[in-house]
């Protein structure tokens, strides 16, 4: 069963009341919500789904040496939505900037996430992630492959008939 907290008055919701709740423009500048980023559901004590959810953001540059860096994003944020076991919190890492292009060599593969049921764990987790990325606890495994054929000249085929040799 899916259960939705408010992130205002902490009022939880099964999904058959939550979805009876006012419906409110999800992006307040939307011109036509309908065709752009829709709507969503707005709890008694003026708390906005999806708008007004807690988050927590640092941002951190890690040296990759060769004066090449990697800078990422550290992202705390209230799901709104339960997680098995009562979870409503989560920490993950982005690379800032990660359009995956593929010619980037330095694509961040991080699994990292953490889940927590209060904001209190969220924060001192938050706080404990970039204490650790500071004093340098954690690993960064670079690697890139690059493919060299030396020496390569493409001989002339040899000729099949006579006539294949006339320069004509």
């Amino acid at each position: 069963m899916t259960i939705w907290k408010c992130g205002g008055c902490g009022t939880e919701y099964k999904f058959e009341d939550w979805i009876k709740l006012e419906k409110v423009v999800l992006v307040e500048t939307d011109k036509n919500p309908s065709e752009q980023h829709g709507f969503t559901a707005k709890c008694s004590c003026g708390y906005v789904f999806g708008r007004d959810r807690y988050f927590k953001q640092t941002y951190h540059t890690l040296p990759l040496g060769e004066e090449k860096s990697l800078h990422i994003r550290i992202s705390t944020v209230f799901l709104e939505m339960e997680h098995l076991g009562g979870y409503y919190y989560e920490t993950m890492i982005f690379k800032v900037d990660d359009k995956t292009a593929n010619d980037d060599p330095y694509r961040l593969k991080c699994e990292f996430q953490k889940r927590y049921k209060t904001q209190a764990e969220a924060d001192r987790g938050h706080d404990k992630i970039i204490q650790m990325l500071y004093d340098g606890k954690y690993n960064l495994v670079t690697s890139e492959t690059e493919l060299i054929i030396e020496d390569f000249e493409l001989e002339p085929p040899e000729p099949k008939n006579r006539f294949d040799v006339l320069d004509v």
